[in-house]
């Protein structure tokens, strides 16, 4: 690969830059400033290696800029924005890097609920029934008898997961007097689920 740019002044060459590399492969290109380990626009879990043929700076989370040497490993969670800059052109790039997975809220892994309303706080959800796989809005009500599962995914496919049934059926009482009476014998109450003796 080969660079050359000229500048002059008052009629006379100034300065004369030139630049050969071998050996880029999938490499980005813009004119002759090349990029490689990320491209604009991207979300990504995890850290990034970015590689560069000029003079490069970088700014976190819209912060000034500041230099930053090529093969840098760049490990800081947010958004980034890199600048490739071969002194007539000026390149900029931004990515974001996401390692912390979604929030769901307000239901509990394995948890048991007569209704329930599941938020998360960022990315996309699937709620599946064991049968079924469709789309979840948080705060949308779940009022069906089953028992789910809730997979939410973010931009950097980061994922959080979470099962839990609704059951909203009332227990079952198969034999106890009836309400209020007395009786002279020995009395085993059955039922479903768990009960309290008052």
């Amino acid at each position: 690969y080969y660079a050359r740019t000229e500048g002059y002044a008052k009629n006379k060459i100034t300065w004369v830059y030139e630049l050969t590399i071998s050996g880029i492969v999938n490499f980005t290109t813009w004119s002759n400033v090349v990029i490689s380990g990320i491209t604009n626009g991207t979300f990504v879990n995890t850290d990034v290696t970015i590689a560069f043929n000029w003079v490069g700076s970088i700014s976190y989370n819209w912060e000034p800029y500041s230099s930053i040497l090529t093969w840098t490993t760049v490990l800081l969670e947010g958004t980034h924005k890199l600048k490739v800059d071969n002194w007539y052109e000026v390149v900029i790039i931004e990515f974001t890097i996401d390692k912390t997975a979604p929030i769901i809220s307000s239901v509990s892994n394995n948890g048991t609920y007569s209704s329930i309303i599941p938020t998360f706080n960022e990315g996309t959800a699937k709620l599946f029934d064991g049968v079924n796989t469709i789309d979840y809005i948080s705060w949308t009500e779940i009022t069906n008898n089953w028992v789910y599962i809730l997979t939410v995914t973010d931009k950097a496919w980061n994922i959080s997961s979470v099962s839990f049934e609704v059951d909203s059926k009332l227990p079952i009482i198969h034999w106890i007097p009836e309400d209020g009476n007395i009786v002279n014998f020995d009395v085993t109450p059955i039922f479903e689920w768990t009960g309290m003796l008052y």
